[in-house]
């Protein structure tokens, strides 16, 4: 990025930020704009998901990782609008999403399960159970 803060998407005619909370967003798509709440100029729509998108969180300028209720975690890159990599292993909505670090993120589910995962290759690195309920 050119001087913006980690959430900051500045490749783009204006800078947009991307939340990194999880919130309901009652949609399949994610949509990303640019501009004010009040007159929002749509820049590209990322399509992909089966169910409804829960969490977004920004891995670098260019990809973000999507959480949904169809159990699934997708890596998109910003610049083109594809899908680079599906991750599966969850059993129930996806909850959370949060990275570790640069190379890795830990993605939580209503199937009680926190799951970490090697962002570059897809590789599951790691299974922690053993809570009751959802991880959020």
């Amino acid at each position: 990025a050119h001087g913006v803060g980690p959430n900051v998407v500045d490749h783009f005619p204006a800078p947009m930020t991307v939340s990194n909370d999880c919130i309901p967003l009652q949609e399949t798509n994610v949509n990303l704009t640019s501009g004010n709440a009040g007159k929002p100029h749509l820049l590209r729509t990322f399509k992909g998901h089966l169910d409804e998108v829960s969490c977004l969180a920004l891995v670098d300028s260019n990809l973000f990782l999507s959480g949904s209720r169809d159990h699934n975690v997708k890596l998109w890159n910003i610049s083109t609008g594809h899908c680079v990599r599906t991750y599966k292993s969850h059993t129930y909505s996806i909850s959370s999403i949060t990275l570790a670090c640069e190379k890795t993120f830990v993605s939580g589910a209503r199937d009680a399960t926190i799951n970490v995962w090697d962002i570059a290759t897809g590789k599951l690195l790691n299974t922690l159970k053993g809570r009751s309920g959802s991880v959020n």
